[in-house]
């Protein structure tokens, strides 16, 4: 007979795809940024989503080192948007984000960048830190859109 603990591990449901793909991006915190990196030994804001969706079992319909990746870090918004979809991301209400969700921000004019929602703020490959670092919304944060794995 299996111990009670066990019994209520098996019987849990799996978590949902957000949730994964939040404790997905987690568990990459502290790795190292490498510009146009995909891989556990260093991403970028690109490689972050594409890593942390595959890890939690929604990988993206794209090959690791293909044009399509690179094409996410086109300057312009709507070109990317419109890849996004074409990946077959779903757009989403500011007001309907949660974790897991994938947000597209400009922290400066003319530069696009990934982050991934969680509960406390965002997840995100940070160039000047050189690692991939949870932290909290700014208050002045340029938020374009956010994406959900549809």
């Amino acid at each position: 007979m299996m111990p009670w603990s066990a019994m209520v591990w098996a019987e849990r449901p799996t978590a949902a795809p957000g949730e994964r793909i939040a404790a997905a991006a987690r568990a990459l915190v502290g790795t190292r940024y490498r510009p146009q990196g995909c891989a556990a030994a260093g991403v970028d804001c690109a490689g972050l989503v594409i890593l942390a969706l595959a890890e939690a079992g929604c990988p993206l319909r794209v090959e690791p080192r293909s044009e399509q990746i690179y094409a996410l870090r086109l300057p312009a918004r709507e070109e990317v948007e419109a890849r996004l979809g074409a990946l077959g991301l779903e757009a989403i209400a500011a007001g309907a984000a949660r974790p897991g969700d994938i947000v597209l921000t400009e922290p400066a004019p003319g530069r696009l960048h990934f982050g991934i929602v969680t509960a406390v703020g965002v997840v995100e490959a940070h160039a000047g830190l050189r690692r991939v670092v949870e932290r909290p919304w700014h208050a002045n944060e340029r938020i374009l859109s956010f994406w959900r794995v549809a």
